[in-house]
């Protein structure tokens, strides 16, 4: 969420103004009503919340917080109306520190102007005695200035950056604090196979409604990213994207998920945002040059996966472009840093294979120039540049590995670039099947997918058959009885990387219920009463509900729910008694949720509500019964609201399911947040299909009288 910083004078002040006979004249001005009339309108019209040093003043020194703001917040709103010496310290602070983001207020006050070194700078000009009359112009102007700061308009509205456009401003990232605990949460998030994924979009939404979101978010996007949880890692990356268009990071990341994701027009356009960014450092040039060069390295493959013939398959390659423009692309990156072993091991790979498949293809090659003379100066180029680029990448890998071990930190994706090495460079396939069997044992990060469908590249090419075989065994990818012959290892590498489109997976779908509860007793307006008729027209409603919607699901039906006496467990029985498989999510511990959410309904929910979680262990979202720590504080927020979004995010975690979500409930706002109505919000605003019934109709209930 866009952060806004507001500046101004607080309370009532004296200020010296002109009478309708142009005299001088002292008059109290209410600069906090001034800010309820004019600044807050503007800022709600927007759909932003703003802060002043009066969320830190309390603290005694503010200096540090109030840099950190002044740095840190995207926009800042600074009223010069009159000298006020903290408005104008603050507001050179921020002129001298940020480029961009930047809105001056301003009423005319008599004999005064504005300091000389703001004369050339805008103003927002409004009437002291009716701000409000400037509202639309301040909102068109936030608005604007949000527009311009998300664009690629490298124009500042600082006059410092405007003076020194070489000046670079820092980071303001580095300036956010992420809570130790909530980083510690994204950590188990992670590792957690089970439930990590939505756990880490809780977290990630979580993040999102506090001052130091994006950065939350930012360790959200990293570890999504890292789980090959695309979709939702393109989501966070996204957010931390709207209001910081040119972030390097998040353009690198992007270009990945996309990749990943199938778009390659927008990983290329991420990859572009980075090299035409003049903050980007040489190894982030050098990660945008080969994402783009990987972008054509897939064309390239496309391009010859689906032929059957072997040779027919090495034509193609050698004949097709892009092959010379990924391994141009490659090779540009590695050249802008040296470190970066993987974009010159990527560009080692395609230059071996342009040699290899010139000199198996001749004609195919030759036909690619138009002279012989061409052609075999080319050919003479290119093994030149291989014999060179061996050695670059060899030293590469060798610098990487000796600075691992003198700081004691191992570079994950280094065993697996020396696999790479040792097939490109050995004549040894007993050796390269060391250095695979090394490198697969080396990290958990290590992805057999990826390593084999490399691998397989060469060996769909027919190249260096017997070495591709080496590497395949040591990844476990099976070989027929045959498999000792080039034949056989094309095959399967040609399998490998041959994605072709199958018929789509029937889609699963997931049910997730809500309702009320049964009524404790003595309750003043019933929703459900606690009694047999009521709870079997519950349940004969949930049953038919169930099995009309598992009449239209062509693949698995899985379900989700609380576990509160009523329809949470009503619904899990019930999907029992059908054969569907239910997932009981709680927010709190077993005990204290048992005593929230079920021991006011008696004795038989409280057994009922014990055998379900016995039978069927429950996600336990949290160890007590309070919010953690880094979301204890944000409004009209709490752990059952928590577990309702946790239960949505996990509903729609699966890429192939839909979702429907089935309400029991009377249509009104419950007793506080996280109940029924919060659960219809959350469902309709990610687009899930939601079926309710109404349960004063269903219960015979009128306007909340008892039946």
């Amino acid at each position: 969420m866009t952060s806004v910083f507001i500046v101004r004078p607080f309370g009532v002040k004296p200020v010296t103004v002109k009478d309708k006979d142009g005299k001088d004249i002292s008059v109290k001005v209410d600069f906090n009503l001034i800010d309820k009339a004019l600044i807050q309108p503007a800022l709600q019209a927007n759909r932003l919340e703003g802060v002043t040093t009066e969320v830190i003043a309390e603290a005694g020194n503010i200096r540090l917080d109030m840099f950190q703001m002044l740095i840190s917040h995207d926009l800042l709103i600074a009223d010069i109306s009159i000298d006020n010496a903290n408005v104008f310290y603050e507001l050179g602070i921020r002129h001298g520190l940020r480029p961009k983001g930047t809105i001056l207020l301003r009423f005319p006050s008599s004999g005064a102007d504005v300091p000389f070194d703001l004369k050339t700078d805008r103003y927002i000009a409004y009437d002291r005695d009716n701000p409000a009359a400037a509202v639309d112009l301040l909102t068109r102007s936030i608005k604007d200035t949000l527009g311009s700061m998300r664009s690629s308009d490298q124009k500042p509205d600082s006059p410092v950056f405007l003076l020194l456009p070489e000046l670079r401003a820092p980071d303001p990232a580095r300036l956010l604090v992420v809570p130790r605990e909530f980083q510690e949460a994204v950590e188990r998030a992670e590792n957690d196979t089970s439930i990590g994924g939505p756990m880490l979009a809780l977290l990630g939404d979580e993040a999102k409604r506090r001052d130091w979101g994006r950065e939350g978010v930012r360790l959200v996007g990293r570890a999504q990213r890292r789980m090959q949880s695309f979709q939702a890692a393109r989501r966070s990356w996204e957010f931390i994207r709207h209001d910081l268009p040119g972030d390097i990071e998040a353009n690198l990341q992007l270009a990945t998920i996309f990749q990943r994701l199938g778009d390659l027009v927008a990983a290329s356009q991420a990859c572009q945002r980075v090299l035409d960014n003049a903050s980007a450092e040489r190894r982030d040039r050098a990660d945008a040059e080969s994402q783009l060069a990987r972008n054509q390295k897939k064309l390239w493959i496309g391009g010859f996966k689906q032929i059957q013939l072997e040779q027919a398959r090495r034509q193609q390659g050698i004949a097709d472009s892009r092959l010379i423009s990924a391994f141009e692309g490659y090779l540009t990156g590695f050249a802008e840093d040296m470190n970066d072993f993987y974009s010159g091991i990527n560009a080692l790979g395609l230059l071996t294979a342009i040699v290899e498949l010139a000199v198996r293809e001749p004609d195919a090659w030759a036909g690619t120039f138009a002279t012989e003379d061409e052609t075999n100066a080319a050919l003479k180029h290119y093994r030149g540049q291989l014999a060179d680029l061996r050695g670059a990448v060899r030293l590469s890998l060798e610098s990487v590995r000796r600075r691992s071990e003198r700081t004691g930190r191992p570079n994950e994706w280094l065993p697996a670039s020396e696999a790479q090495y040792a097939l490109l460079t050995s004549d040894k396939p007993a050796f390269v099947k060391s250095a695979y069997s090394r490198a697969r044992n080396a990290s958990n990060k290590f992805s057999v997918a990826s390593e084999a469908e490399q691998v397989a590249m060469f060996g769909a090419l027919g190249i260096f058959p017997e070495k591709c075989q080496a590497a395949l065994e040591a990844l476990g990818v099976p070989l027929p009885d045959s498999g000792t012959t080039p034949g056989a290892v094309a095959a399967v590498s040609t399998a490998a990387i041959n994605h072709a489109a199958a018929a789509p997976a029937p889609r699963d779908r997931v049910i997730v219920a809500t309702g009320h509860r049964v009524d404790a007793p003595g309750r003043a307006s019933p929703r459900f009463p606690n009694a047999p008729d009521c709870i079997d027209k519950a349940r004969a409603w949930l049953r038919d509900t169930v099995k009309a919607e598992h009449a239209e699901t062509r693949g698995e039906l899985s379900a989700m729910a609380g576990a509160a006496s009523g329809t949470d467990l009503l619904f899990h029985e019930v999907c029992a008694e059908l054969g569907i498989k239910t997932t009981v999510v709680l927010p709190i511990p077993a005990d204290a949720y048992r005593r929230d959410s079920v021991a006011d309904g008696g004795a038989d929910w409280v057994e009922r509500f014990t055998r379900q979680i016995n039978a069927n262990p429950p996600v336990i979202l949290s160890d007590d019964a309070e919010l953690p720590v880094w979301a204890a504080d944000i409004p009209d927020y709490g752990v059952y609201q928590r577990g309702n979004i946790f239960m949505m995010e996990n509903a729609l975690f699966g890429s192939n399911a839909d979702v429907t979500l089935l309400a029991l409930w009377n249509g009104k706002a419950g007793d506080g947040p996280g109940g029924t109505a919060d659960m219809v919000a959350l469902a309709k605003a990610q687009g899930a299909k939601v079926r309710v019934a109404d349960s004063d109709a269903l219960f015979g209930l009128a306007k909340g009288e008892a039946p």
